[in-house]
């Protein structure tokens, strides 16, 4: 039987072969702990890509309950008209002063966070749009309540501007 060669460490001393095995032991935890710091962050940019994702989509479906309750405040200043009463009347005002402010505030929200280009660009785009819907909506609503007549005549405008929002979601991304 062939006696086995082990090279240089079978010439070194027994507190050499400790200090080498000790070194790769050492190496052995740094790759360890570059690897797991490594996974850390690569998971922690993830979750904050998801974090602000999920803002993103919760304020863009805040901003639809937001632009369809301004629709109901136009129709419920329409119907109520003249005869409301001056608290109802109010009331409908609050709710559309209330319901513009949150709409636009859902709108600049996804704008200010870091998601992508084409969806920031796309949000600058309707900016405007969702700007006249919300002054629309005022204007439509304090006529109505004022005279239904003139409220019905102004309305297919409004409605107009629903139209167009709708027509630019369904689209391709600007």
């Amino acid at each position: 039987m062939q006696k086995r060669k082990f090279g240089p460490i079978k010439t070194l001393s027994i507190p050499a072969r400790l200090r080498i095995a000790g070194a790769f032991a050492t190496i052995g935890v740094l790759v360890t702990c570059y690897a797991g710091f490594s996974g850390l962050t690569q998971s922690n940019l993830g979750l904050v890509s998801s974090i602000n994702a999920t803002s993103a989509v919760v304020a863009s479906m805040d901003g639809d309950m937001m632009r369809d309750a301004l629709r109901a405040d136009v129709f419920n200043a329409m119907v109520q008209g003249p005869e409301a009463s001056a608290a109802d009347a109010q009331q409908i005002l609050d709710d559309v002063d209330k319901h513009s402010q949150r709409f636009l505030a859902d709108l600049h929200a996804v704008t200010a966070l870091p998601i992508g280009a084409a969806i920031q660009t796309q949000v600058a785009n309707t900016l405007p749009l969702a700007q006249i819907y919300v002054d629309a909506a005022g204007r439509i609503a304090r006529t109505g309540l004022k005279d239904c007549e003139k409220g019905k005549k102004v309305l297919p405008a409004f409605l107009g501007v629903l139209a167009s929002w709708r027509s630019r979601r369904a689209g391709p991304a600007t």
